[in-house]
């Protein structure tokens, strides 16, 4: 990461993003303002290795539970649109379709040479016990990795390659595996490790760029 690193957060909706209300879970806005505030609750040290980023609310917060594939492309198009003017995205959704949704970028997006990162979160941002801002911290600092160049879930302070995703626990804060796809990396010691021979770059060009206008090298 350098000084200059700049990644863009779409807030889609989710649970991370939800507030107590007398009916249950309730969405609410004012998220950009409300993340930075969590993360200004971090470490220094910690907050100095965030990189700059811009968010984007959705003007109609998706219902993960009901996603379709014509949000999954609105996703991807908000991404592609962007693709130039930033080095890494975030994706913050809804935990019941995200694994649907990191499956559906990697085809979407395939080629990219930018991180994608899509997170989540089985608690609100402002609950107590929460891990979303844990692991809206790791999607940021994924984000910023100039070589992991695919569609990665963060969650759990786990990377997993997004195609191989799977939601597996409803409640646990590790959320998703990839039973068939070693880790990309893990969260350790308030870093972001990534294993060497199991990133995109370490395994030679498995994908040809296809003709996404802005999303050519």
């Amino acid at each position: 990461m350098t000084p200059e690193t700049h990644i863009l957060v779409l807030y889609t909706g989710g649970t991370l993003g939800m507030v107590e209300s007398e009916q249950g879970l309730v969405p609410a806005g004012d998220f950009d303002a409300r993340l930075r505030a969590a993360l200004e609750q971090l470490p220094p040290s910690r907050r100095g290795r965030l990189p700059a980023f811009t968010l984007r609310e959705f003007p109609q917060l998706i219902d993960s539970s009901s996603a379709t594939p014509a949000d999954w492309h609105t996703i991807a198009s908000q991404i592609a649109d962007a693709y130039d003017s930033f080095d890494g995205f975030v994706v913050l959704q809804g935990t019941d379709t995200l694994a649907w949704t990191a499956s559906s970028l990697a085809f979407q997006l395939k080629g990219t040479a930018r991180p994608v990162i899509v997170s989540g979160a089985q608690l609100p941002l402002e609950a107590e016990h929460s891990d979303a801002l844990g692991n809206v911290e790791l999607a940021l600092t994924a984000a910023a990795q100039p070589t992991l160049n695919e569609v990665v879930v963060a969650f759990g302070g786990q990377l997993l390659r997004g195609v191989c995703t799977r939601k597996w626990y409803t409640q646990d804060h590790r959320g998703f595996t990839t039973p068939n796809a070693p880790l990309l990396g893990e969260w350790v010691d308030d870093r972001v490790v990534l294993y060497p021979g199991r990133l995109m770059d370490d395994q030679g060009p498995a994908f040809e760029l296809p003709d996404y206008g802005r999303l050519g090298k």
